[in-house]
């Protein structure tokens, strides 16, 4: 039997769901543990970060399920108990969790020209983040707790990449040394009431905001054009900043030249 990692996130619900249905066994794990999975041969193929896919040849992305944002995206924002502008930001703590939105992040700030410095850190917490920075970057069930707790949104990752890079955001796409059968047609997964429901209750997020959330701003289904643009915008981001490729240590906080119409249009 197929065994597909799923993220370790609420919004992930709906797809453990549809795997299921299609005679698929699950295992959920946190993103950045997918692809060391996949090539340990501990499963078959999984949700793999698209920035942790960059460089590699073993486990490439398959047609299939992936997480990416038409426009918001929610759960991947810059947050802050006090600024309200990505430019009030002098300093940037990222969380651990990520190395796709990180690379996101870099992108924007180098096309806007700003000198924000981007903090590592090896917590996903936004309080602990946030005591490291004005201004923090989290992700998944993390981002959805800060919001409810009330921190400020400074600026959602999908808005940014949208308006300043020209492109749809994907964050995570599925991905195998060798496809699996039964992943690659629609219908796609989709949401239900219960998910919204669950994701209010794991996260505090408030109902009708949690259901935007599944139901509007985060997609499951697979967009080969999303895919290949944001792809090609990250490879090409990390070709610029080659300490940046998944697996090596960010040193210091830099900003990754990102070459004129990459992934625009």
């Amino acid at each position: 039997m197929t065994l597909y990692i799923t993220p370790s996130y609420s919004y992930a619900a709906p797809l453990e769901r549809w795997l299921r249905l299609r005679g698929l066994e699950t295992l959920p794990a946190p993103p950045r543990e997918a692809l060391g999975l996949i090539q340990a041969n501990r499963a078959s193929a999984g949700m793999v970060p698209l920035g942790s896919l960059i460089g590699m040849e073993d486990v490439r992305p398959c047609p299939g399920p992936m997480v990416y944002s038409e426009y918001s995206t929610l759960s991947v924002a810059i947050v802050s108990n006090t600024a309200t502008r990505l430019r009030d930001c002098p300093r940037i703590a990222v969380t651990s969790e990520t190395r796709t939105s990180i690379l996101y992040l870099l992108a924007v700030l180098d096309e806007l020209g700003t000198e924000t410095r981007v903090v590592p850190a090896s917590t996903h917490r936004y309080q602990e983040l946030l005591g490291m920075a004005l201004c923090a970057l989290v992700i998944g069930d993390e981002a959805l707790r800060a919001i409810a707790s009330g921190a400020k949104i400074v600026a959602d990752m999908g808005e940014l990449v949208r308006d300043v890079l020209g492109a749809r955001p994907v964050y995570a796409a599925t991905a195998a040394k060798k496809c699996p059968p039964g992943i690659a047609e629609p219908p796609w997964p989709k949401p239900s009431w219960e998910d919204a429901l669950r994701t209010h209750k794991r996260t505090g997020l408030d109902p009708a905001l949690s259901w935007l959330y599944h139901y509007e701003l985060l997609k499951l289904g697979y967009d080969p054009a999303a895919l290949s643009d944001a792809f090609s915008l990250l490879r090409d981001a990390v070709s610029e900043k080659p300490c940046l490729v998944p697996g090596s240590a960010i040193r210091k906080a830099s900003r990754v030249p990102v070459r004129a119409g990459v992934g625009r249009g």
